[in-house]
C-alpha cells in the first residue's frame, strides 16, 4: 500500500452542486484512495457544511495564497479545499491554477471538471494506460472529451470512444474543437493533437512544465495548453477505453457568464465583466500562438517550451494559425487531426493549405420582405475584398417555407460555410431573389 504512487487531483468548481456526488463517485471508486491527493479551488459562498454534512473530517484551516484552506479526510482520502468566494473568481483556468499552487511533486496528475463520474478501478486503469505509452513517448497525456452523464439517470452511461477534432476558426481567430465518436475498433490510445481541459492524466511534471495560465478565462485554453504540452516535449493521447463520463450543458446550472455581468460590475462586486476577461484573455492566446504581436505581453511560464516548435505542431496538426488555414483532410471525410511527418517543404505545405470560414446570415423582417419570401429561390454570393466570387449558394422556396414556418417573429438564419483555396479572404455577402414572373429582385449587401 504505501508503494502506491500518489495522484495530484485538481478540481476547478465554480457554484457546482455536482462537486460532492463527483468526489463521493471518484473516490468510492478508486483502487487506492489513500493515494489520491485532491486540490479543489472552490469558488463559492464558502460554507462548508456541505462537505461536513457529507461525513468529512475537517482536520486543518489555514491561510493560503490569501484564500482559507480546509483540509479534511475522507475514506482515507485527503481533500484540500481553497475557498474563494464567486466574486472573487477570475475564470476557468485561474480557478485550475489555484489548485495547481498545492502540487507537492505526485507522480501523476490528473485535472478535471467538478462534474463527473468513473469506472471502478479508475486509478489503476489511468496509470496502467500511461504505462502502456511511455515505450513510445517519455512524455504522454492522456485526454480527451469523456463521454456524457445526466445525475438523475445514473444508470444510462454511454461507452462511444471519443476523439477530438477540429471545427474551425472563432472570429478572433482562436482555433475550436469538437468531439468525434470513433466508431471503428482500437485497441490502443491514438495519438491526437488537441486536450480537453476537463480530463488530463499525465505524469506529475506536467503541473510545473505546462502550469495553467491564470490569465485566460475561458476560450482558448484548450488550444494553448496542447500547443503548450507539445512543444515542452509531451505527447497527446486519446484513450482506448472510457475511464470517466462528463456532465455536459448543465442549463439549469449557474455559471460565471451570470454572476460576472455588468451588475455585478456596476455594484462594485468584482473588478471586470467576464466580458472584458474573455476579451483580453483571447488577445493573450493570440500572441501565444504567433496571430497576433505585443512587445508589451511578457508570457513568461506560460509561453512555448524549447523541445518543439509552434511549426511543428501546425504540421502535425494540419493547422496554420496566422492565416486560420488547415490542410484539407482536417475538414474531409477522416477529419485527421495528426499527420505523421511529411516530407514536403514549408512552402509546398502551405500551398496545400485551404481557408474553413463560416457565417451565420441573420435575415431581419424588413429584409425578407425586400427579398420576397414566395420567390423561387435565393441567390447567395460570397465575395473578397477585391470582388472575386469565392463561393455561392442557393436557397430554395420550400426551404425558405420551412425556415419561416419553424421561426419566431418572422426571423430565420442560414447557415454558410466555405472552403477557400490559398489566402482568398471573405469579405462581403450579397443576397438576391429570383421570381420566375419578374426575374432578379432587389440585392442586399452586408459584411461577412
Amino acid at each position: 500500500m504505501d508503494n502506491v504512487p500518489y495522484i495530484f487531483v485538481s478540481i476547478a468548481s465554480y457554484r457546482d452542486s455536482e462537486l460532492i456526488p463527483t468526489l463521493e463517485d471518484m473516490i468510492s471508486r478508486c483502487d487506492n484512495p489513500h493515494a489520491l491527493r485532491i486540490s479543489i479551488c472552490w469558488q463559492c459562498s464558502g460554507e462548508i457544511s456541505i462537505f461536513l454534512n457529507h461525513g468529512m473530517q475537517l482536520i486543518e484551516k489555514r491561510l493560503h495564497n490569501g484564500f482559507n484552506l480546509y483540509v479534511f479526510h475522507y475514506k482515507k482520502c485527503v481533500i484540500r479545499v481553497i475557498s474563494v468566494h464567486y466574486y472573487l473568481s477570475q475564470g476557468a483556468c485561474w480557478a485550475r491554477h489555484i489548485a495547481e499552487t498545492l502540487f507537492d511533486n505526485e507522480k501523476y496528475f490528473l485535472q478535471i471538471d467538478s462534474h463527473c463520474r468513473f469506472i471502478s478501478g479508475w486509478d489503476s486503469e489511468m496509470i496502467t494506460m500511461l504505462d502502456r505509452l511511455l515505450p513510445h513517448s517519455p512524455k504522454p497525456v492522456i485526454t480527451g472529451y469523456p463521454p456524457g452523464y445526466q445525475p438523475d439517470k445514473p444508470t444510462e452511461k454511454s461507452g462511444e470512444l471519443i476523439r477530438i477534432i477540429f471545427r474551425g476558426f472563432s472570429p478572433d481567430k482562436i482555433l475550436q474543437l469538437s468531439p468525434l465518436v470513433m466508431n471503428e475498433k482500437i485497441d490502443s490510445p491514438i495519438r491526437g493533437s488537441y486536450l480537453a481541459g476537463g480530463f488530463i492524466f499525465s505524469l506529475g511534471s506536467f503541473v510545473t512544465d505546462i502550469p495553467n495560465d491564470p490569465n485566460i478565462f475561458f476560450e482558448g485554453e484548450e488550444i494553448a495548453m496542447a500547443v503548450r504540452a507539445f512543444t515542452h516535449g509531451y505527447d497527446i493521447y486519446h484513450p482506448d477505453k472510457v475511464l470517466l463520463w462528463h456532465f455536459y450543458g448543465r442549463e439549469e446550472h449557474v455559471k460565471v457568464w451570470s454572476d460576472h455581468g455588468e451588475e455585478a460590475k456596476s455594484k462594485g462586486n468584482i473588478k471586470q465583466a467576464w466580458w472584458e476577461r474573455d476579451a483580453s484573455s483571447k488577445k493573450r492566446v493570440n500572441i501565444l500562438l504567433g496571430q497576433e504581436k505585443d512587445t508589451q505581453c511578457n508570457l513568461g511560464m506560460y509561453g512555448l517550451g524549447s523541445q518543439r516548435t509552434l511549426s511543428q505542431f501546425e504540421r502535425r496538426a494540419g493547422v496554420h494559425f496566422s492565416t486560420c488555414q488547415v490542410h484539407p483532410d482536417v475538414t474531409g471525410d477522416q477529419h485527421l487531426s495528426y499527420f505523421s511527418c511529411g516530407d514536403l517543404v514549408e512552402s509546398e505545405w502551405l500551398s496545400q493549405l485551404v481557408g474553413i470560414h463560416k457565417k451565420t446570415i441573420e435575415f431581419t423582417p424588413e429584409q425578407i420582405d425586400l427579398l420576397d419570401k414566395n420567390a423561387l429561390y435565393w441567390y447567395i454570393a460570397i465575395y473578397t475584398k477585391s470582388n472575386h466570387l469565392i463561393e455561392q449558394k442557393t436557397v430554395y422556396q420550400n426551404e425558405i417555407e420551412e425556415k419561416m414556418s419553424s421561426s419566431d417573429n418572422s426571423r430565420f438564419s442560414i447557415p454558410v460555410e466555405i472552403t477557400s483555396n490559398g489566402s482568398l479572404t471573405p469579405y462581403s455577402v450579397r443576397i438576391c431573389s429570383f421570381s420566375g414572373n419578374s426575374g432578379w429582385g432587389e440585392t442586399l449587401e452586408e459584411a461577412w
